[in-house]
């Protein structure tokens, strides 16, 4: 069964939804990079898209002026946990990342 997929950045106002027919779901210590315009969810694009990256990472020059989509582009993201659960009888699961820049 195909599995829907979020990702949790700490400072967004809501998870981002990565796939909603995942055939694989990435393990702990697996890297991830996130393209914004790829995303199945119109509100997770325009959520990357308008809010500044400062909002989730230390504010200075480049966070300030750079969107979270642009900001994504540059980093490595990578799994540190896995949450289970279902969504409308579907299984979902919620991807924890940490961010290097």
């Amino acid at each position: 069964m195909n599995t829907i997929l979020y990702m949790e950045i700490p400072g967004l106002p809501a998870y981002v939804k990565l796939s909603e027919n995942a055939h694989a779901i990435p393990l702990r210590g697996d890297m991830l990079r996130i393209e914004s315009e790829e995303l199945p969810c119109p509100y997770s694009r325009k959520m990357l898209e308008t809010i500044p990256a400062s909002r989730c990472f230390v504010r200075n020059e480049e966070t300030e002026k750079t969107s979270m989509a642009e900001f994504l582009k540059k980093c490595e993201l990578t799994v540190y946990q896995r949450e289970w659960h279902f969504e409308n009888g579907r299984p979902a699961c919620t991807l924890s990342v940490e961010v290097e820049w």
